[in-house]
């Protein structure tokens, strides 16, 4: 026996589907591959208005969790939060949009100035 489905059900139904598509495909575009040099590739994400680098030999995953969209590197979790950069929990200090950070091998840099980690004295 078939079954009746409503007309504006019909329509609604590929809009609606659509839409959680969409949503999905924001979620897992929040960080992208991108040429930084003719011959040097890196993953980036932009967060708060700050382009964050990471250099292809480090580790780096994108996940959905319960506060929004993770991202960690070298399996540590990486923040921008109230205009700090934060990395494996420590504090690189204050970064602003517009700034650029690139995290490699050898540390941290913003805006091509290396930072280290502020102490909590």
């Amino acid at each position: 026996m078939p079954v009746r489905v409503p007309s504006r059900l019909v329509i609604a139904l590929p809009l609606l589907l659509a839409a959680c598509h969409h949503d999905a495909q924001a979620k897992t575009h929040a960080a992208a591959h991108a040429v930084i040099s003719s011959d040097e590739a890196a993953s980036f994400v932009e967060r708060d208005g700050v382009r964050i680098e990471i250099d292809p030999a480090l580790s780096f995953k994108t996940t959905p969790g319960a506060a929004g969209i993770e991202h960690r590197v070298a399996d540590e979790a990486l923040e921008v939060s109230q205009g700090h950069l934060r990395l494996g929990g420590r504090d690189y200090g204050t970064v602003s949009a517009g700034d650029r950070v690139v995290i490699g091998e050898h540390g941290v840099l913003v805006d091509g100035v290396r930072r280290e980690p502020t102490r909590d004295d």
